[in-house]
């Protein structure tokens, strides 16, 4: 028994230690972008935002049918040899390059028509490069995942990241327009490439062998990324239709500003839940037990911080953006609760993908994307932006809804317990947000002294009031009990 509770303990140290570097990178490599966008937001417009934004949105919605799962497919694969790689990256090399050229050809031409902006044309065809960096990038990578060794991925990923935030802040004040928001994100791809081949000694080669068997995982994680990414985009582009830049500016930013709190934490903790799945997804009593625990942590960190941002928008978009992104305030505080129930519905990705369920995860991605088009789409034509993004709470809000009943349904976890895993970090929330709004300031403080009271006081209420109600549960096992070890042993080592 002592030799279990050791190894268990080695285990949960291990991934406490990965979750830690992949939230970390991700943490890293969005602040850098955070930095990017508070400073270009003082030397940029929002119309150079939204035009450029508008672009990106074409040519991430394309970029989706690249995702055929092939990295997916090898984290699930129990002992994949060197022909596997080869196939996977060939694959992948085949429809980047495939999908490059028909952005450059026909989807260039085509949004310019479409969103009636000329300058869009040169603007894609540019940004198609994207694709060539992205189909050369090392497939070897993808072990960073499979071996839990997110360390070398987070000094990868910070490197790239670093390198081209030099140089897209460099050309910004050099040029003073949009194209500096354009070559940073070719600057982006480029840097990953090249430092994909520096982090890791894999060089692959053309080999089409196995493709049959990666072509067949992946049409089901084609429509699910098709699904997902006409999700992501379906506000942009239909705003893009209807309204100016400088809307489209506001929104797209709005958008972006709050991912980078909880989306893209959220999916830093993905990276290391699902190869976690992966490897118990045959120990089903212990996969079960370690979904409302998942569930918990999504929540724990989505809800804080989009509440917190919605709470605080007013200061947050003057101290971050700057005055002349004023008019982002009602936008914001709206769409960052979107962006946290989006977050906290990772979870069942992870665990459908763990256990081999990607009919499933697809038809559910489609599903959503079909209902959240319709609503977006009857909403929109009203030309009011505000109601897009109370529309997208709305379905948000019921997405999320149902990712817990089918994740009760499926896998047999009691629905009670999921709900009370996000219940205790909704609630401190709640009480959070209402905390925030009604902190008395005084008028003359500079926004940032009011931006700072504000995050202060909703840090400790929400963490004071989250604990006083996880101990009045009893002390549950889930994500608070985590954290709390967690925070126990980085102590312990300081000490």
């Amino acid at each position: 028994m002592q030799d279990k509770n050791s190894s268990s303990q080695v285990s949960v140290a291990k991934f406490a230690k990965n979750t830690f570097f992949a939230v970390a990178s991700n943490w890293f490599i969005r602040l850098i972008g955070l930095a990017s966008v508070t400073i270009m937001a003082r030397i940029l417009t929002p119309q150079d935002f939204g035009l450029v934004n508008l672009a990106l949105s074409v040519v991430l919605l394309t970029e989706v049918l690249t995702y055929v799962g092939v990295n997916n497919a090898l984290v699930r694969h129990q002992n994949p040899q060197r022909a596997d790689y080869d196939t996977a990256w060939t694959i992948r090399f085949i429809i980047n390059v495939t999908m490059g050229l028909i952005v450059f050809v026909f989807a260039a031409p085509f949004a310019a028509d479409f969103f009636q902006r000329e300058e869009l044309n040169l603007i894609i065809q540019i940004l198609s490069l994207n694709f060539a960096f992205k189909a050369i990038q090392n497939i070897g990578i993808v072990n960073f995942e499979r071996e839990l060794t997110f360390n070398r991925d987070f000094y990868m990923r910070g490197s790239a990241r670093v390198l081209s935030f030099v140089l897209v802040i460099s050309i910004a004040l050099y040029f003073r327009n949009y194209w500096a928001l354009v070559i940073g994100s070719i600057s982006r791809s480029a840097a990953l490439a090249l430092f994909s081949y520096v982090m890791h000694p894999y060089r692959p080669r053309f080999c089409l062998t196995l493709w049959q068997k990666y072509l067949g995982y992946s049409a089901w994680m084609l429509l699910s990324a098709v699904a997902q990414g006409f999700a992501n985009h379906i506000e942009r582009m239909s705003l893009g239709r209807i309204a100016d830049n400088y809307l489209v500016g506001l929104y797209t930013t709005s958008q972006d500003v709050s991912r980078i709190f909880t989306m893209e934490i959220a999916a830093g903790i993905n990276r290391v839940a699902m190869p976690s799945f992966a490897k118990i997804q045959n120990h089903q009593q212990e996969f079960v037990q370690k979904i409302s625990t998942a569930f918990g942590a999504f929540a724990l960190t989505a809800v804080p911080f989009s509440l917190g941002i919605s709470a605080s928008a007013d200061s947050f978009v003057l101290v971050l953006l700057g005055h002349q992104w004023r008019d982002t305030v009602p936008l914001l505080s709206i769409v960052a609760i979107a962006a946290g129930l989006r977050a906290m519905c990772l979870p069942l990705a992870s665990i459908l993908l763990a256990s081999g369920h990607q009919r499933l995860y697809a038809l559910i991605n489609l599903t959503f994307s079909v209902v959240f088009a319709t609503a977006i789409i009857i909403v929109v034509s009203r030309g009011d932006a505000v109601a897009v993004a109370q529309a997208a709470v709305a379905v948000s809000l019921s997405y999320f809804l149902a990712t817990l009943l089918i994740t009760a349904f499926k896998f047999g976890v009691p629905l009670t317990k999921l709900l009370q895993a996000v219940g205790r970090p909704c609630v401190a929330g709640a009480v959070m947000f209402f905390a925030v709004v009604w902190l008395p300031v005084p008028e003359q403080w500079l926004a940032i002294f009011e931006f700072l009271a504000r995050v202060t006081t909703g840090a400790v209420v929400y963490i004071t009031l989250l604990l006083m109600i996880w101990f009045a549960s009893g002390k549950p096992d889930g994500a608070e009990e985590k954290f709390l070890r967690e925070v126990q042993s980085r102590v312990g080592r300081a000490k």
